[in-house]
């Protein structure tokens, strides 16, 4: 900015108490300062209303915007192309701002930082000006084809929206200097597909008694005749709706926060963060967007043939309106949040005020459930009652195993792979030696997270980041600690003695064990790696699983932390055990496992396995091929009968098919479940860009949530309890996507119990290969892969990007893992290496 003369006064809210209820209007030779009160009291008492209170500027030349700050102490007008800041008490002109190459269209004061001014142009960029300091913040590229037309400054959070004349809204988060771009909404796309729904909608409505006409007249040989070729009782004189007549354009005519109205009860979820709710003005609409989540909150369309009753008033004011030619956005400070904005219509003398009440943000709070019709019991990840007769769950027993009952817990189930002593066993040429008790394994513990595992035949323990090793009953005591700082600083010295990559190819998944002492990592190199902790003391030590004859594509531990499922394109799945380099189960084909002398229909999997991971507290195994979710029971046999000569002979271990599921989309991209707890819940991503809900208790689809992301979302993440860290039930219906989305890449939250999203985040990169997500075991962070080689850490209450993490990356970051009991995270790279970070 150039500056004329003059200084701001930092405290200027106490300055000018009086500027209150001031008026400000412009014209191409004056800008004038009024006193609306005295106007008013004027006008009630009869008189002629006064002057103008104060000149403000003369033969400034044409104004196209006008913006006053929060203290009425500046007035910022624009002039063609450049910016005038007034001081108000004095009408001296402080600074002219220069720069931008185009008509200046909207001028607005930052709300949360001082002296910061945000204006727009034709030019399609935008520009952040520190009138303290005279200098320029921030400086945009061109943003879009179509010039930009207003913008609006967030009360909650430091941030603006910015409209443009194609009408898409663009929101900017100026909270540092590099005003990062964190949502792109096209408005204009959101009110067609409102406005196809309400037509829908009338179309499928109940109509009278009176009976139907159908007419053998076709439209081409009657033009004058409006009606359908089927018409219906009530609809004839109605001219058929389309959506794009609706919107007469979609240019952003004007922008305007609803203020946050004060929260009179507690957050029923840890999530729950209020959100301002944003109108836009369009020519056709006027519309209120959730600025967290992106999805439409209310639509008042301007068109008349739109199917709805005209008897309602509203709908009678609308209909007159056609296109607006201007709004006027007023809220009021008032705890309940009041709305106020006037619509001039640009064909007809009309002005239609509307007052608004408080947009309904008990969904922060408690999100609403669907409809009875839709699902008899409220949908959640911990069942509501017995499993039904004849459920999935309940079914899939081996013969030698008793059928586990509707109310029997885990706990009270057979084990599998019961442990016996140390034993004579087989080995090669018939020869029986003294064993030295390697086929030995853990035994099989569902019932609940346990960190403590048998001395004899248990994995090497270690503490994560001591010197000494430390026993499981003491890390069963330990805690996570909840208010920990977000993990971004670089463990530089907790890797590979030289740099050494952990895997050849990339890597494409993590997964830490669920006592924290080892990590599991797939790769597209064929292999996954268990490795112990930390990799500095244990150089790499761990257990190599080789078996995949392709990349894989999920890797995921049991309960107990004993087992570890992976899945690959190779269309196997493969069950280890965590300390054996050999699979202990091999999932090729369909119905059982393969067998050449058996000869029932058994085929194999057609397609890759994308996903596969445990389920029911490990009882079950869960895979997606395909479109199809397919549920495995599986058994494994018992320590006696693992020689080397059995073993030789026939497979031992088997599985065998419980049910499968077939989703509406073509391929299934991502698969989560709960494993740490009962649950009969399912959630797929499709290639359809849907989320679908499956409930195994009951073998349904129960919701499908449609058109969830611009693109197919290609990874899914539940917020699932750790034996370190718990939370309330309600946290824990929360889930995460991340997809490819045309806006580079975006990660959106979801509650289970409701059918909107929580909130959508943008701010890492992804717009080609799949990177992965994870939620802290503290529920404040949501971490997440990006390919401009960093991590991105997003806050999960605020919504928006807390930190991105650069240090040590030298390819795409793939994916992300949380410790379950430190405040550390790790971070998988197509460069073949693991990387970890703590608070």
């Amino acid at each position: 900015p150039s500056r004329k003369h003059g200084k701001i006064d930092s405290d200027t809210e106490a300055n000018h108490p009086d500027e209150a209820g001031m008026l400000v209007s412009a014209s191409r030779d004056v800008i004038l300062l009024w006193d609306v009160g005295a106007c008013f009291a004027a006008a009630l008492a009869g008189s002629s209303p006064p002057g103008p209170k104060r000149l403000l500027s003369r033969a400034q030349g044409p104004v196209e915007a006008l913006g006053i700050d929060e203290t009425n102490s500046f007035l910022a007008a624009a002039v063609s192309s450049d910016v005038l800041v007034i001081e108000v008490s004095s009408g001296n002109c402080l600074y002219r701002l220069e720069g931008h190459t185009g008509v200046v269209t909207s001028v607005a004061f930052c709300r949360h930082i001082q002296h910061w001014l945000v204006t727009t142009a034709e030019d399609r960029t935008f520009k952040v000006w520190d009138l303290e300091q005279g200098s320029v913040v921030y400086k945009s590229g061109i943003l879009c084809a179509a010039a930009l037309t207003c913008i609006a400054m967030d009360p909650s959070l430091p941030s603006v929206a910015v409209g443009a004349a194609d009408g898409v809204l663009r929101i900017f988060d100026l909270s540092t200097p590099a005003c990062r771009q964190t949502q792109v909404l096209d408005v204009g796309m959101l009110v067609e597909k409102h406005a196809a729904q309400r037509a829908a909608e009338g179309a499928s409505a109940p109509v009278g008694t009176a009976p139907r006409v159908i007419t053998s007249t076709s439209k081409s040989n009657n033009n004058n005749d409006t009606n359908n070729d089927v018409s219906e009782p009530g609809r004839g004189n109605q001219c058929q709706y389309q959506p794009s007549a609706a919107l007469a354009g979609s240019s952003v005519c004007a922008l305007g926060y609803w203020p946050l109205p004060a929260r009179t009860t507690s957050c029923a979820s840890p999530l729950a963060c209020p959100s301002a709710s944003l109108m836009v003005g369009l020519p056709g609409a006027l519309v209120v967007l959730n600025t967290r989540t992106g999805c439409l909150e209310r639509a008042l369309v301007f068109h008349p043939s739109l199917p709805s009753t005209l008897q309602d008033p509203l709908q009678k004011a609308l209909a007159q309106v056609l296109t607006a030619r201007g709004y006027c956005v007023s809220s009021t400070s008032s705890p309940q949040g009041e709305f106020h904005c006037c619509v001039a219509s640009a064909f007809q003398p009309i002005l239609l005020a509307l007052h608004w009440p408080p947009p309904d943000h008990s969904q922060d709070e408690e999100p609403a459930q669907p409809s009875d019709a839709e699902c008899a019991q409220p949908l959640s990840v911990f069942p509501s009652g017995a499993l039904p007769p004849g459920s999935p769950l309940l079914r899939g027993e081996f013969p030698d195993r008793p059928a586990a009952s509707a109310g029997t817990s885990a706990r009270d189930s057979p084990k599998l792979g019961k442990k016996a002593g140390v034993t004579n066993q087989p080995v090669t040429f018939h020869t029986k030696i003294k064993s030295s008790g390697y086929g030995s394994s853990k035994p099989w513990t569902a019932p609940r997270p346990r960190s403590a595992q048998s001395k004899k035949g248990a994995l090497p323990r270690n503490k994560l980041n001591s010197g000494s090793g430390s026993s499981h009953s003491k890390l069963a005591c330990q805690a996570y600690q909840l208010d920990s700082d977000p993990p971004v600083n670089f463990q530089a010295k907790n890797a590979l003695a030289g740099g050494e990559a952990v895997h050849s190819g990339a890597i494409v998944q993590l997964a830490y064990s669920p006592d924290g002492t080892r990590l599991a990592s797939a790769s597209v190199d064929k292999t996954a790696r268990v490795l112990r902790l930390p990799l500095s003391r244990h150089a790499g030590d761990g257990t190599d699983l080789i078996a995949h004859a392709g990349a894989l594509n999920s890797i995921a531990w049991s309960q107990d932390g004993a087992w570890v499922l992976t899945a690959g394109a190779d269309r196997a799945a493969y069950l280890w055990n965590a300390g054996k380099a050999d699979p202990a189960l091999t999932m090729t084909h369909v119905e059982r496992a393969n067998n050449p002398m058996d000869n029932k229909p058994n085929r194999p999997f057609n397609t890759e396995v994308k996903a596969a991971c445990f389920m029911y507290l490990d009882r079950f195994l869960v895979l997606a091929s395909g479109g199809k979710v397919f549920l495995y029971r599986y058994k494994l046999a018992p320590e006696d009968e693992r020689n080397d000569l059995k073993r030789l002979q026939q497979n031992v271990n088997k599985y065998r098919l419980v049910s499968s599921f077939t989703a509406s989309s073509q391929s299934i991209m991502g698969l989560a479940c709960a494993n740490s707890f009962l649950s009969n819940i399912v959630l797929c991503t499709g290639s359809n860009r849907s989320i679908e809900v499956l409930d195994l208790g009951s073998s349904k689809w129960v919701r499908a949530f449609e058109d969830t992301h611009s693109r197919p979302p290609h990874s899914i993440a539940l917020n699932l309890p750790t034996q370190f860290a718990t939370h309330s039930e309600l946290a824990y219906e929360v889930f995460a996507t991340s997809a490819c989305d045309s806006d580079g890449g975006s990660v959106r939250l979801w509650d289970l119990r409701a059918r909107a999203g929580i909130s959508k985040m943008n701010g890492h990169a992804n717009r080609q290969h799949r990177v992965g997500m994870a939620f802290s075991p503290c529920l404040r962070y949501l971490a997440t892969g990006s390919e401009d080689k960093t991590a991105v850490l997003y806050d999960l209450r605020m919504g928006t990007m807390l930190h991105r993490v650069r240090e040590g990356h030298t390819d795409v970051v793939s994916d992300v893992a949380f410790h379950p009991l430190y405040p550390q995270m790790a971070t998988a790279c197509f460069d073949g290496r693991i990387r970890f970070f703590s608070a």
